[in-house]
């Protein structure tokens, strides 16, 4: 027995290899391939993603709800091997990850402000998760957010935080209730990178008391701490 990819799946990959031959034009891929960060150029890989997002190709598993497509996991597995093989950059942090968890837990105005800005490739995330004595066990974060008037008081450091040399706002985990069990007092806060602290490749650093203005969101209103938290990790 041969199984194989149906005609309409074939048509796909022949239209992918085609277009991704013309986005990735050698300019593109000199600067992608230079200083910067994982991806070269900030902003040569936020136009290719803003390209991405203009084709609708961002959202090809997003739910239609939600400005997606809502097409099938061959598909999307399609569409990911040849991106690979073509060398597109492709923000799975930002569509796979917080995407989805803002789709499940977000407020109303969060979903309608990130999820088009995302969608459209104009919006790019970092993930703080990961400090110097706080790895795979998450719930042993010592990053703390107070909030205090409009603003939250972060004191904490951060390492690793993935492609924050191209993010607009670090999905930071951070400790909110610290008489709750280290499980359940968490939250995700949504920092803008413009937000007071110091940042670096590898580590991000409120040493507090710093304040986050304005307002940063904490991502839905009042949900369980540890499924926000894990959530996005199952994407």
């Amino acid at each position: 027995m041969r199984i194989d990819f149906t005609e309409e799946q074939q048509r796909l990959r022949k239209h992918l290899r085609a277009y991704f031959a013309e986005l990735m034009t050698p300019e593109i891929r000199t600067a992608l391939d230079g200083p910067g960060g994982e991806y070269g150029a900030p902003e040569a890989y936020k136009e290719v993603v803003r390209s991405l997002g203009r084709e609708g190709w961002l959202t090809l598993g997003w739910p239609e709800e939600f400005g997606g497509h809502n097409r099938p996991a061959m598909e999307q597995l399609i569409f990911n091997d040849e991106a690979a093989a073509a060398g597109v950059p492709f923000p799975f942090l930002t569509v796979n990850t917080v995407g989805p968890t803002i789709m499940r837990f977000g407020t109303p105005e969060q979903k309608s402000y990130f999820l088009p800005r995302i969608a459209r490739g104009e919006l790019h995330f970092s993930i703080g998760y990961s400090e110097p004595e706080a790895g795979t066990d998450l719930a042993s974060l010592r990053t703390r957010a107070v909030l205090e008037g409009d603003h939250y008081i972060v004191n904490g450091e951060k390492a690793w935080t993935s492609l924050i040399e191209y993010a607009d706002y670090i999905w930071l985990a951070a400790r909110t209730d610290p008489q709750a069990t280290k499980h359940r007092g968490l939250s995700i806060l949504i920092v803008p990178t413009t937000a007071e602290g110091s940042r670096g490749p590898r580590f991000t650093r409120w040493p507090g008391p710093a304040p986050v203005r304005p307002t940063t969101p904490m991502c839905g209103s009042r949900p369980p701490a540890w499924s926000v938290n894990r959530t996005p990790v199952g994407h």
